[in-house]
C-alpha cells in the first residue's frame, strides 16, 4: 500500500512540475513572440500585414536575427533562466571541429569557392557541405514575415542556449535543400586545388565573401 501511495505522489508531483514548466515556456515564448511582432513592425519596418514586398539585403537579415536573438535571451533571463552555450558559434570554431573529426578530403570540399570550382565538382562540395552542416545545432537564419528563431531548454536546471544561427557558422552557404538529390562527395575527383594547407580559415571565408555576394535577399509578401 505505502509503495503504491508512494508512487502515486511522486507521479502526481512529476506531473505538477511538467505543468510548471510547460506554463512558464509558454509564457517566455508568448512575451517572446510579442515582442519579436513589434520590433519586425517598428524598428525593423517588416511586417505581415503590409501590402506589397519587402526586400533587405543579407546583411539586414543577419542584423534582425541577432537583434530577434537578443530578445530571446531577455525574456529567458527576465524568467530567471540561465544561458549555456555548448557548441559551436563562429565559423572559426565550426573549422577547428571539422578539421579534427571530419574526413579532410570532405573539408576541402566543403570550404571550396562555389564560385570559382569547375562545375563538375558543384555537387561534391554541396554535398561535403551537407556531411558537415548536420553536424551542428543551428537556426535557420531570419526570413522576412517570419519570427524566425530558436532555443534549447533543460527545465532540470532553468538553462538555456540560443541555437546559432546558419551564417554564424557557415558564412556565405546556402541552407541545404532536403530534398535536394546529392551525390556522395567520396565519389569526387580530387580538387585541383588544395587551398586548404596554406590558410584553412583564411580560404574558407575568401570562399564565404565571394558566395555572399549572391546571397538571396530577404523578401516579404503582404
Amino acid at each position: 500500500m505505502f509503495a503504491v501511495v508512494f508512487a502515486a505522489t511522486a507521479y502526481a508531483a512529476d506531473t505538477e512540475r511538467e505543468q510548471a514548466y510547460e506554463a512558464e515556456s509558454d509564457k517566455i515564448y508568448q512575451a517572446t513572440s510579442q515582442r519579436v511582432r513589434a520590433y519586425l513592425a517598428e524598428e525593423a519596418g517588416v511586417s505581415r500585414g503590409r501590402t506589397g514586398a519587402v526586400k533587405l539585403s543579407g546583411a539586414q537579415c543577419q542584423e534582425i536575427g541577432s537583434a530577434i536573438d537578443q530578445i530571446m535571451r531577455e525574456e529567458y533571463e527576465k524568467a530567471g533562466w540561465t544561458e549555456v552555450i555548448s557548441g559551436a558559434r563562429t565559423a572559426q570554431e565550426v573549422y577547428e571541429i571539422v578539421s579534427q573529426d571530419v574526413d579532410e578530403r570532405a573539408v576541402k570540399l566543403a570550404y571550396m569557392d562555389l564560385d570559382n570550382a569547375p562545375a563538375e565538382l558543384h555537387d561534391y562540395i554541396l554535398s561535403a557541405r551537407r556531411e558537415i552542416i548536420y553536424r551542428f545545432s543551428w537556426s535557420a537564419d531570419y526570413v522576412a514575415g517570419e519570427l524566425g528563431y530558436g532555443s534549447a531548454e533543460n527545465p532540470d536546471d532553468r538553462t538555456f542556449e540560443v541555437s546559432p544561427r546558419f551564417s554564424d557558422l557557415f558564412p556565405g552557404w546556402y541552407e541545404p535543400e532536403l530534398d535536394l538529390e546529392l551525390p556522395d562527395w567520396k565519389d569526387a575527383p580530387n580538387p585541383s586545388v588544395d587551398t586548404a594547407k596554406k590558410a584553412p580559415l583564411a580560404a574558407a571565408l575568401v570562399s564565404s565573401l565571394s558566395e555572399s555576394a549572391r546571397l538571396h535577399q530577404c523578401l516579404c509578401r503582404g
